[in-house]
């Protein structure tokens, strides 16, 4: 029997539990392999589809985004150099 507003159910307590440990592992990684997703997966075991899930749950899709626009825009440059030119 609960008494108080302190206490809570177990389950509860668990899933906050578990919610904090895979926001704090999926953030060590993403630091750890400068957030890229391959090796973050070849990393940590978990398929492409489970990654994306928590990284969703987790509100980490904005920072995984970022960093592959960030890539993108750094290989602009090269791009624009290397393209042929049209009407050549």
């Amino acid at each position: 029997m609960m008494h108080g507003p302190e206490r809570r159910p177990f389950k509860d307590i668990k899933r906050r539990i578990v919610d904090d440990f895979e926001r704090r592992y999926l953030n060590d990684l993403l630091d750890r392999h400068q957030d890229n997703l391959a090796e973050v997966e070849r990393s940590s075991g978990l398929s492409r589809r489970h990654l994306w899930a928590l990284i969703h749950k987790h509100g980490l899709h904005k920072r995984v985004l970022r960093a592959r626009i960030d890539s993108l825009v750094k290989l602009l440059p090269l791009v624009w150099v290397t393209s042929p030119q049209s009407g050549a």
